[in-house]
């Protein structure tokens, strides 16, 4: 997941620690994106790949890691990101999966109900990152109240792969 606590939402204090956010995603992420195109790739990319997207305004890409869960041919991350904005105006984007390259079109998708379905299932799979959400996981199962908190500053990536075959 990748979640900007500089941007505006209405997303508890308990899941955006601005300054110190801020300070790891700056060394985190380039860390992170130096290990997925890597060898190294193996020990992280189950759950977290490279997304790159065009920017809107400036036509240029950028590149940033994210956690996701796969289903078939279909990708989901979360984010609350203000770079999310791109991806609305420029759906078209590169993944970097497993150590592979795949191309697929992202969709925003805001409606509260799916993204709580959604980062419901995803914490089950990656409960690791329920802090980013500030939501707790009690048994494998996260929180629902806090999920549906979550839901509403929490935008669903939902990337549909090129390659319809779903394998890998």
């Amino acid at each position: 997941m990748t979640v900007d606590p500089t941007s505006k939402s209405s997303a508890p204090p308990r899941a955006q620690n601005v300054d110190v956010m801020v300070r790891l995603i700056r060394v985190i992420n380039p860390a992170m994106t130096w290990v997925l195109r890597s060898r190294l790739h193996r020990f992280v990319s189950k759950d977290i790949l490279l997304l790159t997207f065009r920017g809107r305004k400036s036509g240029r890409y950028y590149t940033t890691p994210i956690s996701y869960v796969r289903d078939g041919n279909r990708v989901h991350c979360f984010t609350n990101a203000p770079w999310l904005k791109n991806l609305q105006a420029c759906p078209d984007v590169a993944l970097l999966i497993a150590g592979k390259q795949r191309d697929g079109n992202a969709k925003v998708i805001t409606d509260p109900p799916r993204v709580a379905a959604a980062i419901t299932d995803f914490l089950r799979r990656v409960p690791r990152d329920a802090r980013f959400y500030g939501v707790r996981m009690s048994r494998g199962e996260p929180n629902q109240e806090q999920v549906l908190e979550a839901a509403s500053y929490v935008a669903l990536i939902e990337t549909t792969l090129a390659d319809a075959t779903g394998a890998d």
